[in-house]
């Protein structure tokens, strides 16, 4: 049993409050991107870290991995894509379609998720090939 006892706060207000998450199906092109060689590179920041003695490995590290998961992030929001999640050095993210699912045999459709792809495929090699984190291995 829930007892809440706040004067701005009641069980009456729960449904207006606390709303479940709508569900929408859409078909999406779905992109997952990781750092290549991610261990190596772990190692040799580690090692270049405690060679130059400026910061420990582990905090350069952090900053390099921060900023090129940046770079990468805005280059998927600048193509019109949603990072969806991240997990350590990998993320999932995608590009909508704006039809509904109900609508996938169109023909507008299925251009639309055409171009998609051809913009997901962009941007995965623009960010491959402006990547710089690939330095240190």
């Amino acid at each position: 049993i829930l007892k809440l006892e706040s004067p701005q706060f009641s069980l009456d207000d729960v449904e207006t409050v606390i709303r479940p998450p709508e569900y929408q199906e859409k078909n999406a092109v779905v992109v997952f991107a990781d750092v290549s060689n991610f261990t190596a590179i772990t190692n040799n920041l580690v090692k270049y870290g405690d060679k130059e003695n400026e910061k420990l490995g582990t905090e350069r590290l952090s900053v390099e991995l921060n900023g090129y998961m940046t770079r990468i992030v805005s280059a998927i929001i600048g193509a019109g894509g949603d990072v969806l999640s991240f997990a350590g050095d990998a993320m999932v993210a995608a590009f909508l379609c704006s039809r509904s699912v109900k609508d996938e045999n169109t023909a507008g459709a299925q251009r639309e998720l055409g171009n998609l792809c051809n913009v997901a495929i962009q941007t995965c090699m623009n960010i491959q090939q402006n990547r710089t984190i690939a330095d240190y291995h």
